[in-house]
């Protein structure tokens, strides 16, 4: 059985982790877009 503490920590990291890798997306698409604004 996992401890409750446990359970709330993994869900957390989980999340962290989505959050990062969309962050990651979005950071990138907004390069793109940059790149073909300014023709870098």
């Amino acid at each position: 059985m996992i401890p409750h503490h446990m359970c709330c920590v993994q869900k957390t990291h989980a999340t962290k982790t989505l959050y990062l890798q969309e962050l990651a997306h979005l950071y990138t698409l907004y390069h793109q877009e940059l790149s073909h604004l300014y023709e870098i």
